[in-house]
């Protein structure tokens, strides 16, 4: 009894709380589109609110902000930050690990774009370890759709086109195929070019 009392004293001081920061998922939320901030920004905080342009909550450091690096590759000190909502002028993001939420007002010089219009014409790479059904290629951007093969982790696609959480993918040599590059959860299963 006394080993088992133990084993669950261990257990709950190794387990992490939520709120107290365990490790972060590998893969970022992606949101419904993604904003780029340009490297020539002066900007350094950011004015977080409850509602768009009511109840600012707080300042936060630019540099504290979880960003898309490395799942979306960036001209260099350009930051990609995932999109939640938009609203007049205004964008919903994630502003730290624990995946908390606050609105920012869209700034003239940053450039947003809904995940399809940024996506069409990229190359992705779906990243290693993913589950089987992840990194089948489908007949059509569902489940249920016809497999046609499997993408290999790393391997570079073009994105022709994008309905939801899939891409409709082409490589050399090979038919157009559809792929995850969003799991239901809402997370980034490939790295963008």
């Amino acid at each position: 009894m006394i080993r088992f009392r133990l084993f669950l004293l261990i257990l709950l001081l190794l387990t992490p709380h939520a709120g107290q920061g365990g490790l972060p998922d590998p893969h970022p939320l992606a949101g419904k589109g993604i904003v780029i901030l340009p490297a020539a920004s002066s900007l350094v905080e950011l004015a977080l609110y409850t509602l768009p342009g009511v109840r600012r909550e707080e300042s936060i450091r630019l540099k504290e902000i979880p960003t898309l690096a490395p799942f979306v590759k960036v001209k260099a000190r350009e930051t990609a930050l995932a999109v939640m909502s938009v609203r007049e002028g205004w964008i919903r993001i994630v502003h730290d690990a624990a995946g908390r939420e606050a609105w920012v007002e869209l700034r003239d010089d940053w450039s947003y774009r809904p995940w399809e219009r940024y996506l069409a014409g990229r190359t992705i790479r779906l990243v290693p370890g993913l589950k089987e059904p992840q990194y089948r290629y489908r007949s059509s951007p569902t489940d249920k759709g016809e497999q046609s093969g499997a993408a290999t982790a790393g391997f570079p696609l073009r994105v022709q086109a994008v309905n939801g959480d899939w891409a409709e993918v082409v490589t050399a040599g090979q038919a157009p195929g559809w792929l995850r590059w969003r799991d239901g959860d809402g997370r980034l299963l490939v790295t963008v070019e």
